[in-house]
């Protein structure tokens, strides 16, 4: 992501980059690679079980400070994607950070439709409207969203850019969702978008650290 996020302003000056999905498989990385470069980072997170964003948040900048990088704590806000406003500050009295650009990583990858929760179009597509819906109330300049190569569903050949929708069927409700969700980046309006598509992750490329052996098992299928 070198256009609008890399070369960051200093961590004391500046208004704040808000990242969701900080706590997932990329989000982590993307997490510590905008600290690294110096941005202030705000990060919205939901609680977990018995876990606050606060305590998630705070055990991933330890396990990455045990692997010797020195990292800032980000500016930990809990909230949630699925409501409108993005959910409640931790009191009346807070006020978002100044926000100017956003970089959406937050997704649910659930293959299989849930019709109790809803996922995963309630977190992929409904919270990516609330989150654009939101970004404009507060006039955020630039909006970058983590979409997936696999919005083309069953396509084949050369597929371009600025393809999206052209019919094609989805393996599973997941695919269908990003490419839903892309659709209203697309059409947003006073707002810059950028949208990126990556395949299946495996790992750090830099470092080859693979927290896990998903990524990898998937690739190998």
């Amino acid at each position: 992501m070198k256009s609008g996020l890399a070369g960051g302003p200093s961590r004391e000056h500046g208004p704040h980059i808000l990242l969701t999905g900080a706590t997932g498989f990329l989000g982590r990385f993307l997490l510590r690679d905008l600290l690294l470069a110096g941005h202030r980072v705000a990060v919205l997170t939901r609680p977990k079980g018995p876990n606050s964003a606060r305590k998630r948040i705070r055990r991933l900048i330890d396990d990455w400070r045990a692997l010797g990088y020195d990292l800032d704590a980000p500016l930990i806000i809990e909230g949630s994607l699925d409501r409108p406003d993005l959910g409640r500050l931790d009191s009346a009295t807070d006020r978002w950070p100044e926000i100017d650009r956003v970089l959406h990583n937050a997704g649910s990858v659930l293959f299989t439709a849930d019709p109790v929760t809803g996922e995963p179009f309630r977190t992929n597509v409904t919270g990516t409207e609330n989150l654009l819906a939101w970004s404009r109330r507060h006039g955020v300049r630039a909006f970058h969203h983590v979409s997936s190569a696999y919005v083309s569903g069953n396509r084949t050949g050369v597929i371009l850019e600025s393809d999206l929708d052209r019919g094609q069927a989805f393996k599973n409700p997941y695919e269908r969702s990003k490419l839903e969700a892309e659709q209203r980046v697309r059409e947003a309006k006073g707002i810059d978008t950028t949208i990126y598509r990556p395949s299946i992750i495996v790992g750090d490329r830099a470092s080859e650290a693979a927290p896990g052996v998903r990524g990898l098992a998937l690739a190998m299928r």
